[in-house]
C-alpha cells in the first residue's frame, strides 16, 4: 500500500530501488522453479 501511494504522489529513486529488488526477486524464483522442475521431469525420466 505504501509503494502505491507513493506512486501517485511522485516515484523516488526508494521506490525504484525497492521495485527493481522485487521484480530481481521474482525473477530468481521464477527461475529456480523452472530448474527444479526441469531436473524432476529428467529424473522421471530416466
Amino acid at each position: 500500500m505504501r509503494i502505491y501511494s507513493q506512486v501517485r504522489l511522485g516515484v523516488t529513486p526508494e521506490i525504484n530501488a525497492v521495485c527493481t529488488i522485487l521484480i530481481g526477486i521474482v525473477a530468481m524464483g521464477v527461475l529456480i522453479a523452472s530448474v527444479v522442475s526441469r531436473r524432476r521431469e529428467i529424473q522421471r525420466q530416466g
